[in-house]
């Protein structure tokens, strides 16, 4: 993995350090217009489509509906299991912006069970749970754990929030403020990357602190999906 914010820069020096490299995949890219891919993934979130989204900072798009004629392979995240006559609807609504031959995929996101991070504790079904999250759109997150278990307490941060020490004493504040040994905190997989590399994090070494794994399917034609990768690939 290579962290480089000029991608033109990076991908050389990438290449020179591992001449065998076949395939790189660019994680947040599209408007990296220095860097010519062979193939364009355009993400596209089920609940803010680009056809009802504006350019910021009236909305959250950095460039105009038409730039999506770049993508190659258009995939809309987090779409709910049985989204219905609503997959032709974004269909047609986002060909309008789209090449002809551009194809559109659905996937949703499956949860396992929680994980212990700094423990070896299983997790328990009726712990009362403290949330805490640091992604763009953490509805589903909580969502998901109000239905399958008793959320008692939700910390929301910012996408990419860099959490500090004071973070996580308001975290262990309301841990000790329910004062119940069932307690736990549960965090996304993106955030326990981050969690298990900070400093600060061991302020809570007294709380059982778990993260929910996600998986991310295709309602329908996945293969084909695996297909168009593999023949741009070779």
């Amino acid at each position: 993995m290579v962290v480089g914010e000029e991608r033109a820069l990076a991908i050389p020096k990438l290449l020179y350090t591992f001449p065998a490299t076949q395939v790189i995949i660019l994680d947040d890219a599209f408007q990296h217009r220095k860097v010519k891919c062979d193939l364009n993934i355009l993400l596209v979130d089920y609940h803010k489509p680009i056809f009802k989204d504006y350019i910021l900072p009236v909305g959250r798009l950095r460039e105009s509906r038409w730039g999506a004629k770049r993508a190659d392979i258009v995939i809309i995240t987090k779409c709910p299991p049985e989204p219905g006559y609503k997959m032709e609807y974004y269909n047609l609504k986002l060909k309008r912006y789209l090449k002809r031959e551009t194809p559109v995929f659905f996937t949703g996101l499956k949860y396992a069970s929680p994980v212990p991070v700094n423990h070896n504790i299983p997790f328990e079904k009726h712990s009362r749970i403290i949330a805490v999250s640091g992604i763009a759109n953490p509805a589903q997150f909580h969502e998901y754990l109000s239905k399958e278990f008793y959320l008692e307490e939700k910390f929301e941060f910012n996408d990419h929030h860099n959490y500090q020490e004071n973070d996580f004493r308001k975290i262990l504040a309301i841990y000790h403020k329910i004062n119940d040994e069932s307690t736990c905190v549960v965090i996304t997989e993106k955030d326990m990357v981050k969690w298990i590399e900070n400093q600060y994090f061991q302020l809570l070494q007294a709380v059982k602190v778990y993260y929910l794994p996600i998986e991310i399917y295709f309602l329908k034609d996945e293969d084909l999906f695996h297909k168009h990768l593999l023949n741009v690939i070779k």
